[in-house]
C-alpha cells in the first residue's frame, strides 16, 4: 500500500480505471478507498486532475461469435436494445 501511494505522490495526475459490476466497483478497489481514508493517505491524492475510465457489460448478454446483433429476451430494463445474446 505504502508503495502504490509513494508512486500516486509523485505522479503528475491519477487516472481510475475500473470495471463495473452490478453498479459497483470491485471489493479490491472499495478496500483500497477504504485505506486511503483509514490510514489518512489523501495527502497523495491533493491537488492532482483526476479522471475515470468504466466499463460494464450486461450480464444477460454474452458476445456471440458472429456477431448478429437480437433482442435482449427476458431482462425488461433493456427492451428495445438489440445485441447479441447467448442461447
Amino acid at each position: 500500500f505504502a508503495q502504490v501511494i509513494d508512486e500516486i505522490d509523485r505522479a503528475d495526475a491519477v487516472l481510475w480505471s475500473f470495471g463495473v459490476w452490478v453498479l459497483c466497483v470491485s471489493a479490491q478497489l472499495m478496500r483500497f478507498i477504504e485505506l486511503v481514508f483509514e490510514r489518512a493517505a489523501e495527502r497523495a491524492f491533493c491537488g492532482k486532475p483526476t479522471a475515470l475510465l468504466s466499463t460494464s457489460i450486461d450480464p444477460a448478454v454474452v458476445q456471440r461469435s458472429d456477431l448478429q446483433q437480437t433482442p435482449v429476451k427476458n431482462y425488461p430494463h433493456h427492451k428495445g436494445i438489440t445485441a447479441g445474446h447467448s442461447v
